[in-house]
């Protein structure tokens, strides 16, 4: 559990790109392989972060398939995906902010 939650602290304030495995080994203490014992890539530690996730964030989904999208490098894609749940989320009045994009 500590990994995860190091885990979203640093792709949270770092981005995930800029996050390394011994970066997160660091803050939690352990050997790099360790980490890569129980999750044998970066990838499928992110994986396994929205999979814990998703039992507190109700737009994981949203967030898987804009991880997905840049992990194909389809910017625009993420753009429209953006605007439009943006786009739901203001008409629906759950959201009072506008992205600039």
């Amino acid at each position: 559990m500590l990994i995860l939650e190091a885990s979203v602290d640093l792709f949270g304030s770092r981005g995930f790109a800029a996050t390394s495995l011994d970066d997160i080994a660091s803050v939690v203490g352990v050997a790099k392989q360790t980490l890569l014992y129980w999750f044998p890539s970066k990838d499928e530690l992110l994986d396994s972060v929205l999979a814990q996730t998703a039992l507190d964030a109700p737009y994981v989904t949203a967030v898987k398939l804009v991880v997905q999208m840049l992990r194909e490098r389809s910017p625009d894609a993420v753009a429209a995906f953006v605007d439009r749940e943006h786009r739901s989320l203001r008409e629906s009045g759950t959201v009072s902010i506008n992205f600039i994009w």
